[in-house]
């Protein structure tokens, strides 16, 4: 091979390990723990504004500068994200726009995931909703569907993309260009 054409072919080889390299990269995951006691009692000016609506809450460890809140009533429990003083909850989200059954609760895992960029940044969350189906008549608890909840995040706030069946759908979601049709605080 002529000298130049084998510098050529090194310098297309260099190029296509990095373009791969960096391919690879995007999208990577982190996983935090809501497994019980793994969360503790969040701050108490945070708590204040859910027992004072009678909820219960407590804060899991969150990535990207988000503080992440698992939050409940008596019949159902969401995820909501605290940033910047500003909090971004999903409650009419997970439990009465569009439920994935009776009684839905984030649950059915022990952790959530974290869908970071090419640079490391926060770009999504990712969490499991589990519910009674409604359409079984079995014994209560015996019958549940599950759904994963994929969350945009951004500096300036976030958004529920959607709700899907699977791990390779939601992280195909979450890593999916664009943002988020209208932001949240």
């Amino acid at each position: 091979m002529p000298p130049r054409l084998a510098s050529a072919a090194l310098w297309l080889s260099v190029c296509c390990l990095a373009c791969t390299g960096d391919a690879g990269e995007e999208g990577r995951s982190v996983y935090t723990s809501i497994a019980r006691g793994s969360c503790s009692p969040p701050p108490e000016g945070v708590a204040r504004t859910y027992f004072d609506r009678g909820l219960g809450v407590e804060e899991c460890e969150g990535r990207g500068g988000y503080r992440l809140y698992l939050v409940s009533s008596d019949a159902n429990s969401w995820v909501d994200l605290g940033r910047d003083g500003h909090i971004l909850s999903l409650e009419e989200e997970v439990v009465y726009r569009d439920p994935v059954g009776l009684f839905p609760n984030v649950g059915g895992s022990e952790r959530v995931e974290w869908r970071l960029d090419r640079a490391g940044a926060v770009r999504a969350l990712v969490f499991r909703v589990t519910a009674q189906d409604p359409e079984l008549r079995e014994p209560r608890g015996a019958a549940t569907r599950s759904r994963l909840f994929v969350v945009r995040l951004s500096p300036t706030g976030g958004c529920l993309l959607g709700s899907v069946a699977g791990n390779d759908q939601a992280r195909a979601l979450a890593d999916a260009p664009g943002g988020c049709p209208a932001t949240l605080p």
